[in-house]
């Protein structure tokens, strides 16, 4: 009888879970970079990786506006992602995933997108299921 319960506890407990990762998931899928997917202090990290590392190439108006929202809008936030972990020039994915990441971050900020409570996290199948809205907000 308590082997008996034992099981039908570890089935309960389980089946919870999954439940609860199946509602996560549905949550994650539609998180869009207008609901803040990145923190303040994350952006502003970027901003120093970005005036660190990628402005001996790029200047900070060719990521900014219309022309970011043409670029990226209505895509995976991760097409961004890995874009950005191409660089700098002839030595990609050189940097920490957690600069990519605060790059990326950074980027959002400058057009406008909201920060949230949660950090970007450092990887493009992590930021997968958040897409950019056409323009920003």
């Amino acid at each position: 009888m308590i082997r008996f319960r034992s099981a039908a506890l570890v089935s309960a407990v389980l089946w919870a879970g999954s439940i609860a990762g199946q509602a996560a998931a549905v949550q994650v899928s539609a998180t869009r970079a207008s609901h803040g997917v990145y923190t303040t202090a994350q952006a502003r990290r970027g901003g120093g990786v970005f005036e660190d590392v990628c402005l001996a190439c790029h200047t900070v108006s060719r990521f900014r506006g219309t022309d970011f929202a043409a670029k990226w809008g209505d895509k995976p936030l991760a097409t961004l992602y890995k874009a950005v972990t191409t660089m700098p020039q002839g030595e990609p994915d050189s940097l920490d995933p957690q600069d990519y990441a605060d790059v990326v971050a950074y980027l959002l900020s400058i057009n406008a997108y909201p920060d949230g409570p949660l950090e970007l996290p450092p990887s493009a199948e992590a930021v997968a299921a958040i897409w950019l809205d056409a323009k920003a907000p």
